[in-house]
């Protein structure tokens, strides 16, 4: 989880002097991962799932504009087609 570049600050070089045991490393090693698993996947599905979310929010919005007679149905039909194309 830490980079080349860090190595000589010493907070990063006090991690290691903290190191108990090999057994303290493994255990280290899977928190770590699963740590980077949660961030990592937090991270994709915010973006995925707000891209639904902002184009679920437009096709309501056309639904209205239409309802209202703003816009014509062809008019949102093709809009819709580029939104999902």
């Amino acid at each position: 989880m830490t980079s080349f570049g860090v190595w000589g600050l010493p907070q990063m070089i006090h991690k290691y002097y903290a190191i108990k045991d090999e057994e303290a490393i493994k255990k280290g090693n899977i928190i770590s991962t699963l740590f980077e698993l949660v961030i990592g996947g937090s991270a994709y599905f915010t973006g995925s799932l707000g891209r639904l979310f902002f184009i679920f929010i437009k096709v309501i919005y056309l639904k209205f504009l239409v309802k209202k007679k703003v816009f014509k149905l062809s008019a949102w039909l093709y809009i819709f087609k580029e939104i999902e194309g």
